[in-house]
C-alpha cells in the first residue's frame, strides 16, 4: 500500500480531469501521472509530488507575470475585480497552506489594521506582526500581498 505506482492517461482522464485548472493543465497532467500514494485512484497524492507541484506552477506560471504593473494594479485596487494576471496571483497565494500564512486582524474597529502570521493550528491567534499598522484595509492588503511576493521570489527566484 505504501508504494507510489505511476498513474496511467486513462485513470488520469476519469478521476483528474474534473479538479485540473485549465491555466495548469499540463503540469497537473505530467505531475499527476508520477505518483499517487496508496497504490492506486483514490490515494493522497504524495508529499513530493504536491511540492514539485507547487514549485513548477510557482516558476511557471506565478513568478513571471509578477511585475511593476501587476503591484501598481494591486496597489490601486487591491479588493475587486483584477486582470486576468493579478487574479492568478491572487489564487496562487490564497490556496497556499494556513502555516505562516499572513492574514490580515483588524486591531481597532474600522480604524487599525495590523498583519498577523497564522500558526497553522486551529484555535490559535494568529501572531500579531507589530511593526505593521495600516490606516486602512486597502493599505493592508497590499502590505500582506507584497510579503507573499517577496517571500515567493526570495524562495523560487535562482540567484
Amino acid at each position: 500500500m505504501g508504494v507510489c505506482q505511476v498513474m496511467s492517461s486513462e485513470v488520469f482522464e476519469k478521476i483528474g480531469r474534473s479538479v485540473v485548472e485549465s491555466a495548469y493543465e499540463d503540469i497537473y497532467e505530467e505531475i499527476g501521472r508520477q505518483a499517487i500514494h496508496g497504490g492506486g485512484p483514490g490515494g493522497d497524492p504524495t508529499v513530493e509530488v504536491v511540492e514539485q507541484l507547487d514549485e513548477r506552477i510557482a516558476r511557471e506560471q506565478i513568478l513571471p507575470r509578477i511585475d511593476d504593473d501587476l503591484i501598481q494594479e494591486h496597489k490601486e485596487n487591491p479588493v475587486g475585480q483584477h486582470s486576468d494576471d493579478l487574479q492568478r496571483v491572487l489564487h496562487y497565494f490564497r490556496r497556499q497552506p494556513l502555516d505562516e500564512k499572513y492574514v490580515i486582524v483588524e486591531t481597532e474597529r474600522n480604524e487599525e489594521w495590523n498583519i498577523g502570521l497564522l500558526s497553522g493550528e486551529r484555535g490559535n491567534s494568529p501572531e500579531l506582526l507589530e511593526e505593521d499598522t495600516f490606516d486602512s484595509l486597502e493599505e493592508a492588503e497590499h502590505a500582506v500581498f507584497l510579503r507573499r511576493i517577496e517571500e515567493l521570489q526570495a524562495t523560487y527566484t535562482e540567484e
